[in-house]
């Protein structure tokens, strides 16, 4: 009769250095399969702007064909157009005006005598030394108002034609009284022989003198004009 031994089962130290080889050959065998490389994202930040700008646009199609980007237009900005500019001939009033002429011909050779200029509503005066003609009239008004501001335009005329390169002062004066204006006016050069005169101011009832000074290079020259304020 053969007796039979019975040998003793493993440890349970055994055991669990068992499956702890196991876990480590089947993690083994996972990292074996894989790369370990992630897929590249693709960066469309590095587009060219004109397929971003393509995108953007419009679409239209041609013949029942592909469609098509649209171009867009900017707005064109507008030309300014410059103000015609007034000579001394648009101030006369056309008092040397030909009937039917051209708006560009040039005026007569009289257009800017003392008749002319009268004829055309302006108070027309010659200098002391006679060098200049010197034609005024007022702006928005008919009579020269008494303690009112007022404005006034000048044109001078020199040899027949408007001044060139004059320099002009006014100040007012009462004989009476001896004593001028209150305050001076504002004198504005508007070229080809015109002025802008503003904030003129006769405060007192009586008898004035309007004394225009015009400068030309070295000559001085003085134009009076009497007034009844």
């Amino acid at each position: 009769m053969v007796a039979r031994m019975r040998c003793p089962g493993p440890s349970p130290r055994t055991r669990s250095r068992r499956v702890v080889l196991a876990l480590a050959a089947c993690a083994c065998a996972l990292l074996a399969g894989c790369d370990g490389r992630a897929e590249p994202t693709p960066d469309h930040g590095d587009a060219p702007a004109s397929d971003a700008a393509t995108e953007q646009q419009p679409l239209r199609t041609q013949g029942g064909g592909a469609p098509e980007p649209v171009a867009s237009e900017e707005p064109s900005p507008a030309t300014p157009v410059a103000p015609p500019v007034r000579s001394g001939a648009d101030l006369v009033g056309g008092a040397g005006a030909v009937p039917g002429a051209e708006p560009d011909a040039e005026p007569p050779a009289d257009a800017f005598s003392r008749e002319a200029l009268e004829a055309a509503g302006w108070t027309v005066g010659a200098g002391h030394r006679g060098l200049h003609l010197l034609a005024w009239r007022l702006l928005d008004r008919e009579d020269v108002p008494r303690n009112v501001d007022f404005s006034i335009e000048v044109l001078l005329v020199r040899d027949g034609a408007p001044a060139v390169g004059p320099r002009l002062a006014l100040s007012g004066w009462m004989p009476e009284h001896e004593h001028g204006m209150v305050r001076l006016p504002v004198v504005e050069d508007l070229g080809d022989g015109r002025f802008g005169i503003s904030a003129l101011l006769l405060h007192m009832r009586g008898a004035w003198q309007l004394r225009f000074q015009v400068q030309a290079g070295r000559d001085t020259e003085i134009v009076t004009f009497d007034l009844e304020v």
